[in-house]
């Protein structure tokens, strides 16, 4: 009885969870086709790598400040010995710090490099081809995936009237044999 029931409510679920497939429009088809397409998100990627080119190269432009600042703090600090005969000692020890700071600012402001400006145009350039290189690959994709839909609207069309030629045809045959069983 556990298995019938387990096997019911089964075949229950299964049922609900069944469905008629949608009919895609075009339209539909279009939108699937653009999202999933991997040359198109290649080339998005590539546009997108562009203007991060662009990016770099304008923030090139810019003003920049770098510091660092060190501290040392020898513990032990180091002791130097060396031959002290020139100053009349035998040996002479010399101790260094035991604290040691620095610290430095340097401000960087291009007033012209042509370097740069050529890069940003080359880069503009670049991000413009990959522009239109996208837009023409989707203007393909679009092309492609219209044909094919229109293709498998008139497949869908000829195999309707392939149907009803296949029934006229059989009711002519049936026709002709009532005329050949009556004599005629």
């Amino acid at each position: 009885m556990k298995r019938q029931l387990f096997t019911f409510s089964f075949l229950c679920l299964l049922a609900l969870g069944t469905r008629a497939q949608d009919t895609l429009t075009l339209e539909d088809c279009l939108k699937i086709g653009i999202e999933n397409n991997l040359s198109l998100q290649s080339k998005r990627k590539e546009i997108q790598k562009g203007k991060y080119g662009i990016s770099e190269n304008r923030a090139k432009l810019l003003p920049q400040i770098n510091g660092f600042a060190n501290y040392n703090d020898n513990i032990d600090p180091p002791v130097s010995v060396t031959d002290g005969s020139a100053y009349g000692n035998p040996y002479n020890v010399t101790q260094t710090l035991q604290y040691n700071a620095n610290f430095g600012l340097q401000l960087q402001i291009p007033l012209y490099n042509q370097t740069l400006y050529t890069t940003l145009s080359i880069a503009k350039t670049m991000d413009e081809m990959n522009r239109l290189s996208y837009e023409k690959a989707r203007e393909d994709l679009i092309l492609q995936i219209s044909q094919m839909y229109y293709l498998g609207q008139v497949t869908a069309e000829q195999i309707i009237l392939i149907k009803a030629n296949i029934t006229r045809l059989e009711e002519l045959r049936d026709i002709t044999q009532a005329f050949y069983d009556n004599g005629m």
